[in-house]
């Protein structure tokens, strides 16, 4: 009796796979067919929100962990300095040969409270060791989330001025390690995603992915799993690849080619589709219908052909509804929801499909919106372009070039020229915090007012730079005090404003936070740098920036070299992540001082794209040279 048992059960099992395996090829090829097929042929975001849908972050469920590789784990335990501090947690935390797993459904804000004071702890004693800004604008850079609790303790101490635990009342210590634990809790959710589903690809008939759950696999040619061959365009059959490794887990990879009929050309193929089912989470299932059907199969087998044959029944109607629904969703019908019949595997995949159902009709909703956003960014770039110098000034003894790269999003870069006399030629340089159409305005603002501001005086005979108000110190002091009453709580403005006196070749110029001048010396072939004290605009309302602001002199003379830029030139990166840096800026000066301005700034832009290899840049890129002839 036993060995009949034994080899009904072993014939359920491989039934149970054989019904997942084809539910999973029908749904991947519908998804080809009615979803895939017409994203490829063009629409990008709505290929990146499906992905999203697929593998996107799902429910606190039992068994369903904060999954992280092993790189993530390390990046998450030293962003919020936890090294030392989930000792408590071990329990909770399993380790696999790349992978980390937390059981968060047995975790809780209340339980991460101890750790968040800890942390609390640690936040003020590094704030404590800085001592200057460049100090405190690294540190706020590696560890963001840091800001916001230093900023909330601004009303105890002026920066550069301990801060005293003590000190700090007791309702205001709870709040900021309630919301400290909140964060690290929410950022642990951030790793929680569908149990089941564990990547969504999309290939083009190119062999390039153009959707993937990785953005740095865009336009990287597709590897097919290890033993697996390619598509043939001419076949239309889904392929199933047991035992793909994808970030440290087993997958079953189900892949199906996606075909369009053109009236001219008939049926043509046009790419593929990949979804990863992961082992493990079908193999749970497996392994609890195994252990059900041991007890069946003892009744079964008392109850003789009769029960067999109905349970037999009951175990196939629920994959055959199964199956109508996901023809359903597979023909693009994201509104008929899956009924989920059973409590079974077959209930969990049925649950999971109708998650990915209501996040696809999700994404198709926010399609509309994320088209309309990226229209009004496109006009706020065009509003952006225009407001920069179309030309640069035409000089006897001078030339003037400007380089300008706009990133992919609206950015907060400006340079500006303008006559502040008959002899003296203005030059802004100016970096905006933040990205999109708020670095954008501010921008806008900072260039207005610096204008206003150099320009106009009450004198009525205006001669720059003078000891009346027009010298580049008196400019953005006044500059200053009006923007810091308006600029949004968190941004800021660096800038370098000169002003050139084209007769006697002197430029006298001041720094507020922005990066350092540097001057190719023509005659002793060396780079020097120039850097005067200064903080950036909107920090301050004046008192501690009046006082540090200072004017800078250089003198100029034939063949001299004077650059001015932003720090998206220098931290342009790579794909190894690795940026161009001062030093490769200052070698490419020291090589191309010799050409002309426009020759010398092309060159260095060449040395930019060519380090960064295409890699899409993350700021704009700008830069203001001035070579004496």
């Amino acid at each position: 009796m036993l060995s009949v048992g034994s080899i009904v059960i072993n014939q359920q099992r491989k039934a149970l796979w054989l019904q997942m395996e084809e539910t999973g090829r029908f749904l991947v090829k519908n998804l080809a067919k009615n979803v895939v097929a017409p994203l490829l042929e063009g629409d990008n975001l709505s290929l990146n929100n499906l992905i999203t849908s697929l593998e996107a972050r799902d429910q606190i469920i039992a068994g369903n962990p904060a999954r992280f590789t092993t790189k993530e784990y390390e990046t998450f335990v030293h962003q919020f300095f936890l090294e030392d501090k989930l000792q408590s947690f071990e329990p909770l935390i399993n380790r696999g040969n790349a992978n980390v797993y937390l059981q968060v459904e047995r975790l809780s804000v209340d339980q991460l409270k101890p750790v968040a004071v800890a942390v609390f702890h640690e936040v003020v004693t590094m704030v404590n060791e800085l001592e200057t800004q460049e100090q405190y604008n690294a540190f706020f850079q590696e560890h963001p989330w840091t800001r916001p609790i230093v900023e909330s303790l601004t009303t105890l101490t002026d920066m550069g001025v301990a801060i005293h635990i003590e000190e700090i009342a007791e309702a205001q210590r709870e709040e900021l390690t309630v919301k400290l634990a909140e964060r690290i809790f929410s950022e642990i959710l951030g790793y929680v995603k569908n149990p089941f589903i564990g990547y969504a690809i999309v290939v083009d008939k190119e062999n390039r992915i153009q959707a993937h759950p990785d953005i740095n696999q865009l336009g990287q040619l597709y590897v097919w799993p290890g033993g697996t061959t390619p598509f043939n365009p001419e076949e239309d059959a889904a392929k199933i690849h047991h035992n793909v490794l994808f970030k440290g887990e087993q997958h079953i990879d189900i892949a199906a080619p996606v075909f369009v009929r053109d009236k001219n050309i008939g049926r043509a193929y046009i790419g593929s589709v990949h979804v990863g089912l992961r082992e493990n989470s079908i193999q749970k299932d497996v392994n609890n219908a195994k252990q059900r059907i041991i007890y069946t199969t003892i009744i079964a087998i008392l109850l003789g052909s009769a029960g067999a044959y109905a349970l037999a029944s009951l175990v196939v109607k629920p994959v055959k509804d199964l199956v109508r629904d996901a023809e359903l969703l597979g023909g693009g019908d994201l509104d008929s929801s899956i009924q989920v019949s059973t409590l079974d595997e077959i209930g969990v995949l049925a649950k999971t499909l109708d998650d990915a159902r209501i996040k696809l009709k999700d994404a198709r909703q926010q399609l509309i919106a994320s088209e309309r956003l990226a229209r009004e960014l496109e006009i706020a770039r065009e509003i952006q372009m225009a407001l920069l110098p179309r030309d640069t000034p035409i000089l006897d003894r001078v030339e003037v070039g400007a380089l300008y790269r706009a990133a992919a999003q609206v950015g907060g870069d400006l340079y500006d020229f303008f006559w502040v006399s008959e002899d003296e030629l203005g030059i802004v340089v100016a970096d905006v915090s933040g990205k999109g159409i708020p670095g954008s305005l501010m921008m806008t603002m900072a260039k207005a007012v610096i204008r206003a501001k150099a320009v106009k005086s009450d004198q009525l005979s205006h001669r720059l730079p003078s000891g009346d108000g027009g010298d580049p110190a008196s400019v953005i002091r006044k500059t200053n005090q009006m923007i810091s009453q308006d600029i949004r709580k968190g941004m800021f403005i660096t800038a370098n404003y000169g002003i050139l006196n084209i007769h006697t070749l002197r430029f006298r110029f001041v720094s507020a936070g922005h990066n350092a001048t540097l001057v190719y010396n023509s005659r002793t072939n060396e780079l020097c740098e120039y850097n005067p004290k200064g903080i950036a605009l909107g920090l301050d309302k004046g008192t501690i920036f009046d006082a540090i602001l200072q004017n800078q002199d250089i003198p100029l003379a034939s063949g001299d070299l004077l650059l001015q830029y932003t720090d998206g030139i220098t931290e342009a990166m790579n794909l190894q992540q690795e940026e161009f840096g001062e030093e490769r800026l200052k070698e490419a000066i020291q090589q191309y001082a010799h050409q002309d301005v426009n020759e010398f700034l092309a060159s260095l832009d060449q040395e930019i794209r060519t380090f960064t290899e295409g890699f899409a840049q993350s700021d704009d890129i700008t830069a203001i040279a001035i070579k004496v002839k």
